[in-house]
Order: structure tokens, then C-alpha cells, then sequence
């Protein structure tokens, strides 16, 4: 049984047999017409088992996303159930106060934090200056197609992949 070709053998054979045709004017011999029977066979079979896969892949990826929407709200629902019996037992003690169990001591403690009111009001010297940056790619393209030269940048033709 022959080994099965990969996709870049196939290419490889293919692009081999268009040079001698094209050497041989466009001529073929039986041969090459059997080598070129064979290459769309292969390439068939090939290109077939790629799309499985890609189509495969592509469905894993979206199980994968259900399931972190899935876990995300899992994990959203006890921060809620969390908050809500922190604020039971917080309310229980602010009006009876502080107790103790066999193993555990419930109570409060003062913490102090800060609540913007009005931030217009606050002075720039309390600031935090936190800048992030990127190119705008969408201004670049656009600038590039009008014809401007700039530095640094380029527009790159891309061939996608387009399965019908």
C-alpha cells in the first residue's frame, strides 16, 4: 500500500509536472496524464481530511466558548450566593452584635476607604496617569490606499482561505 502525500508533496509533484508540460509546449505523454490523475486524486483525498479537521476544530473552539460562558456565570452565581451571606451574617451582627461559635469567632472591623463624590473636583495632582496607545490600523490602511507614504507601515495583500 502507498503512503499517503501530504499537501506539500502534493504541490511539490504538481508543480514539477506543470513545469515539464510547459517545457513540452503543452504536450502531455500518457505518463503525465496518469501523474496528473493521480495528483487530483490525492489532492481530494487531502484536502478533504483538512477541511474534517479545520470543521472539527472550529467546532471544538466553540464548545470551548460555550463552556466559559458556562463557567463564568457558574462563578458569577457564588459571588453573588458569597455577598449575599457575607451581608446576612454582617447584618445579623451589626444589630446583635459579635458572637462566637465552637470554632469560629464572628465579628466586625473598621477598615476606611475612599468614595469619589465628584471627580471633576478633585485636584490633578491626585491623579494617576495611565496612557495606552496603538496604531490605529483602520486610519493607516486608509491613508495608505490615498496614496501617503508612512513610516514604519506597509499594506500587506493576504490570501484567506475561502471554503464554499
Amino acid at each position: 500500500m502507498e503512503k499517503s502525500k501530504s499537501l506539500y508533496e502534493i504541490t511539490e509533484q504538481q508543480l514539477m509536472l506543470t513545469n515539464e508540460i510547459e517545457k513540452m509546449d503543452g504536450e502531455l505523454t500518457p505518463e503525465m496524464e496518469e501523474m496528473l490523475s493521480i495528483n487530483e486524486k490525492d489532492l481530494e483525498v487531502k484536502s478533504i481530511a483538512y477541511l474534517s479537521l479545520i470543521k472539527k476544530n472550529k467546532s471544538f473552539n466553540k464548545d470551548i466558548d460555550e463552556e466559559i460562558k458556562r463557567l463564568q456565570s457558574l462563578k458569577s452565581k457564588g459571588v453573588n450566593l458569597i455577598n449575599r451571606l457575607e451581608n446576612s451574617l454582617l447584618s445579623y451582627i451589626k444589630l446583635n452584635g459579635s458572637f462566637k461559635t465552637k470554632f469560629n469567632n464572628f465579628g466586625t472591623r473598621k477598615s476606611t476607604s475612599v468614595k469619589i463624590t465628584d471627580e471633576g473636583e478633585i485636584p490633578k495632582f491626585y491623579f494617576v496617569s495611565k496612557t495606552t496607545s496603538s496604531p490605529d490600523k483602520k486610519k493607516i490602511k486608509e491613508a495608505l490606499k490615498e496614496g501617503l507614504e508612512i513610516k514604519g507601515v506597509e499594506l500587506s495583500d493576504n490570501l484567506n482561505l475561502k471554503i464554499n
